[in-house]
């Protein structure tokens, strides 16, 4: 087994095929290079620490499967995540918006005042919003970030069960 700090050939082979794919994805479409980075960098983050987790726990490779299961896993959490947050988030933004109408409509139409009234409370609902949102996020996270990892990671007693979770 190679030691913690290096890589094999096909890993190697593995990351310049996946960074391909990202700069052709990139050249077709800048945006959507922007949201696959947000979304698939922590997943791979992930990924990558609970492929070397397990590479120590078994004391031998990961196969191209089980690296690809992890990821895979791993861009589910992430999805979980990011699904939670933006709830979380739609839902505080909503009040804070419904909130501020309510309270344009009962001083009387549109005023001035009601102007920066509904103003400041959307923009208040929408930063709120994100941080309740990044705060439940943080909260599964805190939650699951172990899932998928060697059982002695997670405080019980050495296995060598795969797959993660099972």
């Amino acid at each position: 087994m190679p030691g913690p700090n290096t890589f094999s050939l096909s890993m190697l082979f593995q990351t310049v095929t996946a960074c391909g794919v990202f700069f052709a994805i990139s050249r077709v479409s800048p945006a959507a290079a922007i949201v696959l980075t947000l979304i698939v960098t922590p997943a791979i983050i992930r990924a990558a620490l609970c492929a070397q987790q397990w590479r120590s726990a078994l004391q031998s490779e990961l196969t191209v499967g089980h690296r690809l299961q992890l990821f895979l896993v791993s861009l589910g959490f992430v999805m979980l995540i990011s699904l939670a947050g933006t709830t979380v988030a739609m839902v505080v933004c909503t009040f804070f918006g419904i909130a501020a109408m309510a309270f344009e409509v009962a001083i009387g139409g549109y005023t001035t005042l009601s102007y920066d009234v509904f103003f400041l409370g959307a923009t208040g609902g929408m930063l709120f919003g994100l941080g309740t949102g990044i705060l439940a996020g943080m909260a599964i996270a805190n939650q699951y970030w172990a899932t998928g990892m060697p059982e002695e990671k997670r405080g019980s007693a050495p296995t060598d069960k795969w797959p993660p979770g099972s």
